[in-house]
């Protein structure tokens, strides 16, 4: 089983780990800007020494009888003798410094080279013209001095890594504790949080850095998770009460029915219509929450084709004209031009069914229903579909697209609805892409409008339905 870290371990890692070779570069980078610069100071003496010696010869060496020369540079401590030799023109050693014995050889002095190391020796050596002739020089210098202090500080450098290596390993798993603090202290509220306490939120620092942003980014998915659970919940307990008042109208007819000690033909005939349509309203509630459980899991069917409005809202219109004319309720059309959509037909026509169903009920017997198909100015198809029934409140407008949910006057009418047709509605315009908006006033009527995008492009190759398909969805979700 492979071993894991937790977080803080890891991070104390990193930073130990970077840290340290930090570190290590940055003491390599000590070392050899110590050792260059030390080297440079040396060629600075060494040159230095040259030239001082250039200047003695050209003073004294056509003035000094030769033991004499070699006298003066002996005792010439700025000039360092011991570390010197110098070759007349003639190739002859005028002087030989006792430090630098296996330089003195005067075969050998055509291959000096101008710079090099000896035995702990840094060695310069050039050719001057003095008085005319050249002498070959060479001065050199003692490194043990110099080496010590950078074997001293590599010493120190090699007992300062493990140190450091230490101390940035834990000072990272400390800083990281402290970072992680706050994490911590999320995890701790959010274990808190349960299905009954689904209102709570975790505190926000104003610190304005990611802990902050993760704190706002939790509260958003824990409103987003209450208000899905909260969706469930009233669903669960709307649909509860929905079912219970049919279910229980069919088992008390079927009871009433049975116990009728002198049974007819017409008292089971009454009975039985009325479970029917209490069955019918069960059957078109299930059907609404089914279809509203497959648009919230997202895998609802869409069939996108080219639609014909006007035929389309008059398919619907005809298919509840038996509604309509049993409570007396004129039906009137209004088309002006047909235009073609790329729409999903069986959606569609559901979609004009919900309006007309809503308009026809909530209008009393004798009033009116009137379906306006056109254009309007930009080029897009609109559908408006008013009626002169109860209306609708203002302060009830934006929120009677809401499941389950019912103005007051709505529940006072005869025959009421379950509160998601026009949930479903607001859904299947969402899909195509069509604006939704009501007007309506309270006892003088209400009027739907749908307005599809103008100019709508309306692809054949199965590629695009597809593509359109995708787009619909992503709207709807």
């Amino acid at each position: 089983m492979k071993m894991r870290f937790s977080v803080r371990t890891r991070l104390a890692t990193w930073f130990g780990s970077v840290f340290f070779l930090g570190t290590v570069l940055l003491c390599a980078s000590v070392f050899i800007g110590l050792r260059s610069t030390v080297i440079k100071v040396v060629d600075s003496e060494l040159n230095s020494r040259l030239d001082g010696v250039d200047n003695f010869l050209t003073e004294h060496v056509l003035r000094l009888s030769t033991a004499r020369l070699q006298q003066d540079l002996s005792v010439h401590v700025a000039l360092k003798p011991t570390f010197l030799v110098v070759q007349n023109p003639a190739g002859e050693v005028l002087y030989c410094g006792a430090s630098v014995k296996q330089s003195c050889d005067p075969a050998g002095a055509n291959t000096w080279p101008s710079l090099a190391y000896g035995d702990d020796l840094r060695i310069l050596s050039a050719t001057r013209i003095i008085k005319g002739a050249p002498y070959k020089i060479r001065v050199a210098s003692d490194l043990n001095f110099q080496r010590a202090i950078l074997h001293q500080f590599t010493f120190w450098l090699w007992l300062i890594a493990p140190l450091a290596l230490v101390s940035s390993v834990l000072g990272g798993y400390w800083i990281s504790g402290r970072a992680l603090e706050p994490v911590r202290e999320i995890i701790r509220e959010v274990h808190a949080i349960g299905e009954h306490s689904l209102n709570m939120r975790l505190r926000v620092a104003t610190t304005g850095d990611d802990i902050q942003l993760l704190s706002e980014t939790l509260n958003g998915m824990l409103e987003r998770v209450e208000g899905a659970f909260r969706q469930v919940r009233d669903l669960t307990a709307n649909a509860s009460h929905e079912l219970r008042t049919p279910v229980s109208i069919i088992r008390t007819s079927a009871e009433i029915a049975l116990l009728n000690a002198r049974p007819t033909v017409d008292s089971h005939r009454q009975a039985l219509l009325q479970i029917c349509a209490e069955a019918e309203k069960n059957t078109r509630l299930l059907d609404h929450m089914l279809m509203l459980a497959r648009t919230d899991s997202g895998v609802q069917t869409l069939h996108f084709a080219g639609v014909s409005l006007a035929k389309s809202v008059r398919q619907a219109s005809s298919t509840c004209r038996h509604l309509a004319e049993a409570k007396k309720i004129e039906v009137l059309h209004e088309e002006r031009g047909d235009t073609r959509l790329w729409a999903d037909a069986s959606h569609l026509n559901r979609l004009w069914l919900l309006l007309l169903d809503n308009a026809i009920k909530y209008t009393p017997p004798g009033g009116k229903v009137a379906i306006h198909t056109f254009t309007n100015s930009i080029g897009a198809p609109c559908c408006r579909i008013a009626d002169t029934g109860i209306g609708i409140a203002a302060e009830d407008i934006p929120l009677i697209f809401g499941r389950f949910f019912r103005a007051e006057n709505a529940r006072l009418a005869a025959d009421v609805g379950s509160g998601l047709g026009l949930e479903i509605v607001k859904w299947i315009a969402t899909v195509h892409e069509a604006t939704l908006s009501v007007e309506s006033v309270v006892g003088v009527g209400s009027a739907f409008s749908v307005t599809f995008p103008a100019q709508r492009a309306m692809p054949s190759s199965d590629g695009l339905h597809r593509e359109t398909y995708r787009s619909a969805v992503s709207a709807a979700v």
